[in-house]
């Protein structure tokens, strides 16, 4: 793969994180989550937008089992409550 291929994957990436992240800490749907985010994002070409919502749409289809998994391997982590916001979580360990 080239470096501008791999770097243009790489935003598809990024992209799909930040929205999993935002779907996460609101409680949204991921598949709505990308909807919403997907007018702000600039310039993303066919195979970035196909990669994102591949990705975006896998989540949304297993989101019990990622959860199961992420819980299972960060023991110290808890999901943050819904009733605080994103600012407010605070990471294990910090005082």
């Amino acid at each position: 793969m080239s470096p501008a291929a791999t770097g243009a994957r790489r935003r598809a990436r990024e992209v799909a994180f930040r929205v999993a992240y935002q779907a996460d800490v609101a409680g949204d749907d991921y598949r709505a989550a990308w909807d919403a985010a997907r007018a702000q994002e600039e310039q993303l070409s066919a195979d970035q937008l196909e990669l994102i919502q591949d990705l975006v749409s896998r989540l949304g289809a297993s989101t019990a089992e990622v959860d199961a998994e992420l819980q299972s391997r960060a023991w110290c982590w808890t999901k943050p409550s819904r009733s605080r916001a994103p600012t407010e979580a605070r990471i294990p360990g910090d005082s």
